[in-house]
């Protein structure tokens, strides 16, 4: 008789143990959950490239914070975009919005002012650098000096070589000014989190076809969907695996062992 009672609070030990199991494994894995769930949403993305500005009614200037979960779960990928960036000595390539936008930058990069001629002034562009590599801006972190760089701005194509590296603090606005001369520059944190640093490239305009550009560009789109498929496989499925084997024989070691 006083044998229920044991197996009842017993039975009680275990469901309370696989509870607080699955709600640290939740928090604990917040991050890989949010770039998850990023992956997912980038892979569906259906973004809109127009070549006039003008067709942007609105261009948002909002204040950019690192993401959220939250943030990334909310976002709207059915967007709208002036163009394409990419670095095909680091596989980045991602499309231009107009403007700074907290869900934009989810998915590209931002212009922060896109009224600029890439033809005659410096055109800055940000995006965020989110912890894994293979996302975003974060891949500028390998980028060197001499490294190529293809930009499809408003219909216009653009090659850039890369000329300068640096990292400055995030109140410096200088790396912001205009120029008298093409200039693209890169902006993104130094690191993934909280960060006073700012990691800047500078590059100078070359002299190309549009036709090669536009060529080269496509060659590289075709690349990135290959690199795409690979961020699913380890950015996706494989922490889905690994998380869900984990739970599976820590639920089995506690219904069997305690």
């Amino acid at each position: 008789m006083q044998k229920k009672p044991s197996k009842r609070r017993n039975n009680w030990v275990k469901v309370l143990l696989i509870v607080m199991l699955y709600v640290g494994v939740c928090l604990i894995s917040l991050p890989v959950l949010k770039n998850m769930t990023l992956v997912v949403k980038t892979s569906s993305a259906h973004i809109t490239e127009v070549t006039k500005l003008t067709t942007i009614k609105q261009i948002p200037f909002n204040q950019i914070s690192a993401p959220s979960i939250a943030d990334v779960v909310q976002s709207d990928n059915q967007l709208t975009s002036i163009g394409t960036l990419q670095v095909p000595s680091v596989d980045l390539n991602v499309p231009v919005f107009a403007g700074m936008s907290q869900s934009e930058l989810l998915y590209g990069a931002g212009s922060m002012y896109p009224e600029r001629d890439p033809k005659s002034e410096n055109v800055v562009l940000a995006g965020h650098h989110l912890g894994v590599s293979s996302l975003l801006f974060g891949k500028l972190m390998d980028a060197k000096v001499g490294a190529a760089i293809y930009l499809r701005y408003l219909g216009k194509y653009y090659h850039y070589t890369i000329s300068t590296r640096r990292i400055v603090d995030e109140h410096d606005l200088a790396v912001l000014k205009n120029t008298t001369h093409p200039q693209l520059t890169l902006i993104t944190c130094d690191q993934a989190g909280a960060t006073s640093g700012r990691l800047v490239l500078t590059a100078q305009i070359q002299s190309s076809q549009a036709e090669t550009i536009a060529t080269k560009m496509t060659q590289q789109q075709r690349r990135y969907q290959h690199t795409l498929t690979k961020l699913q496989w380890t950015n996706l499925w494989l922490p889905v695996l690994l998380i869900g084997a984990f739970l599976l024989i820590a639920t089995y070691v506690i219904i069997k062992k305690v």
